[in-house]
């Protein structure tokens, strides 16, 4: 009789372990948890989906059944979070973007080709670490250890920290090769001061191709604005999965190399969009012509049938030298053999469709061609695309204040990344205005804080633009 009550507990404590195997824990969804401490948190149960989760202190969290953000799924960076200890680890392509990954012990470890733009390394050990083509835009490695560690083609910026760094040398080149200094140690202060000097290539990666009209178009812009860089091309590399590395020798080691990177993808993506409505206009054209001819062909069939009857001479209308007539749509059209004057049908005179005169079909009025986006989205029943339009609203008041600061080019570039952005909003199945809207919402910070009087609204209101926009899109299903 004994063993009932034993058997009752037993019973009663499993049950307990199933209910709160199965309890509903904590839900962040949409939650701004940036910099939040969850440092030997206990959390169980608990979705930090569609949550701003940079800069979260997880060290020693307890963690069970937890659903993280895509972006920060990785098991092996989350166990990095938590365990602070990476040593000798692999975290090559690894995406560690605005972590908090202070005072880790990354000894040894291989960050090669890693994302750690805007990371907090301070006091990290990164001894001997291959950091090789590692981006590290804005990163924070103040008082981190560097020594031993390879930098060869690593990216870095006018952002990035290197306050009381503790390095005593450093490779250029894989396979221990090309220490700096070449004996002996860096004294207190010396690699802060020569950093920038040890970047010796400019390294841009297109990852579905390359456009060639606005890559020359960026290229154009870069040459021109960073002449004293002394830019010169060391190679094009394929570096598979349809990827291409294209790789600039940088004569002057003391230009910023992080401004040139952001400015060049900046005018790659304003173009890319650009080309991309104009080439929409051309096939527009290319209709219109197609119809106008049809007409043409109907009416010099009919007049020949007529002049037979009525035995008068026909009417010859060339192909060059058609004429004008009236559209479908009521619009006046003269048509030539080599394009002509299309206005009145697709956004007039069509010139500079490869980007040197984008006055016409390819640029028009960039305010408008965004509000009519906005109003796209404005008049969906979908709940969340009124969200956006009101998110995209908001940015595009603050550009289009007199007072901004900012030039007429940044402008019409910040314009036309919002409405990338509010295109995919309404076609969201489109894997290229995906690409665009990407790189659209990566490019918008650094033009906005270009502007001289928009950097309180940069600092206080675009991390929240930015996360309220992925996380729309993330309720759709599609990844930004």
């Amino acid at each position: 009789m004994a063993l009932l009550p034993f058997s009752c507990a037993v019973y009663v404590l499993f049950h307990l372990v199933k209910i709160s195997q199965n309890a509903i824990g904590t839900i962040f969804k949409g939650a701004d948890l940036s910099h939040a401490n969850f440092s030997q948190a206990w959390l169980v149960n608990t979705s930090f989906i569609q949550a701003n989760t940079e800069f979260i202190n997880w060290t020693e969290a307890q963690l069970s059944r937890v659903k993280f953000p895509r972006h920060f799924e990785d098991n092996d960076v989350i166990a990095l979070c938590v365990s602070r200890i990476g040593r000798g680890q692999n975290y090559r392509y690894a995406n560690l973007k605005n972590l908090d990954l202070r005072e880790v012990d990354l000894t040894d470890v291989v960050l090669l080709s890693a994302n750690l733009n805007g990371v907090d390394l301070s006091y990290a050990n990164l001894a001997n670490a291959d950091l090789s083509n590692a981006q590290a835009l804005g990163t924070d490695f103040s008082a981190a250890n560097l020594t031993g560690a390879c930098i060869q083609n690593w990216g870095i910026n006018s952002d990035t920290q290197f306050t009381n760094i503790r390095c005593d040398y450093i490779y250029l080149e894989t396979g221990q090769r090309e220490r700096k200094p070449a004996s002996g140690s860096f004294q207190p202060g010396d690699f802060e001061k020569l950093v920038h000097q040890f970047t010796k290539t400019l390294d841009f990666l297109f990852r579905n191709g390359i456009d060639p009209e606005a890559f020359d178009f960026a290229l154009k812009n870069l040459l021109i604005n960073y002449e004293d860089a002394d830019l010169s091309l060391h190679s094009l590399i394929d570096v598979g999965g349809g990827k291409r590395l294209v790789r600039f020798n940088k004569g002057n080691p003391n230009v910023d190399p992080g401004a040139m990177h952001a400015q060049f993808f900046e005018d790659v993506a304003f173009m890319q969009i650009q080309l991309g409505e104009a080439r929409e206009q051309n096939h527009l054209l290319e209709k219109d012509l197609a119809h106008g001819k049809g007409q043409i062909a109907i009416y010099e069939k009919h007049d020949t049938l007529l002049s037979i009857v009525l035995g008068r001479p026909t009417i010859s209308i060339q192909d060059s030298q058609i004429g004008e007539f009236m559209s479908d749509k009521g619009n006046k059209v003269k048509i030539g053999r080599i394009g002509g004057d299309a206005s009145g049908i697709s956004g007039g005179d069509n010139s500079g469709v490869a980007g040197k005169n984008i006055t016409g079909a390819a640029g028009g009025d960039i305010s408008g061609t965004l509000t009519i986006a906005l109003d796209q989205l404005s008049d969906s029943q979908d709940p969340q695309a009124l969200k956006l339009a009101d998110l995209l609203k908001q940015v595009k008041t603050e550009i289009e204040k007199q007072d901004a600061g900012l030039s007429e080019s940044d402008r019409a570039k910040a314009l036309k990344h919002l409405e990338a952005i509010a295109q995919l909003g309404s076609d969201r199945t489109n894997p290229d205005l995906l690409e665009k809207a990407s790189d659209a919402l990566d490019a918008l910070p650094t033009i906005i804080k270009r502007g001289n009087n928009l950097a309180e609204f940069a600092e206080k209101h675009l991390p929240t633009f930015t996360a309220g926009v992925k996380a729309i899109f993330s309720v759709w299903g599609v990844p930004l």
